[in-house]
């Protein structure tokens, strides 16, 4: 399915694999970051014609990946996110948001930043028929 719509890089969520690897597998270099209890989990498939662009990979845990690569004259900092779920505490959110935001504001400013994930929530300022689903974290 990548391949043929000519995806190069792909940020995975609920990978739901133990640990951290990366293998190569149909064209494509698999790394991920998972937790001990196979739930979780974020990952990259990076195409091979762009494998000697990647410069680092960095996994922060079972939630955040990052991923720096050179694309002509501009460093690229892909970011792989997946927030937790409605059901979790409010601390566990806040400490992943705050996580996420720690690692784009070291992002350099003279990189490109792409993120790709899963969010889990109603996005917007208001929570309107949505306290259930909508922790406070917005933006415009």
């Amino acid at each position: 399915m990548l391949k043929r719509h000519r995806v190069q890089i792909a940020c995975l969520q609920e990978t739901r694999w133990k640990g951290y690897r990366g293998t190569e597998c149909n064209g494509y270099k698999l790394w991920y970051s998972g937790s001990n209890e196979a739930k979780n989990g974020v990952g990259f498939l990076v195409a091979k014609e762009l494998l000697t662009s990647v410069v680092e990979v960095i996994r922060h845990n079972d939630k955040i990946m990052v991923l720096r690569l050179v694309l002509g004259e501009v460093v690229v900092a892909v970011v792989c996110a997946y927030a937790p779920h409605v059901k979790l505490g409010v601390q566990k959110k806040r400490k992943f948001w705050e996580c996420l935001d720690a690692i784009v504001r070291d992002i350099p400013r003279d990189e490109r930043i792409c993120i790709g994930g899963d969010f889990n929530g109603h996005i917007g300022e208001d929570n309107d028929d949505f306290q259930s689903v909508h922790g406070g974290f917005w933006f415009w």
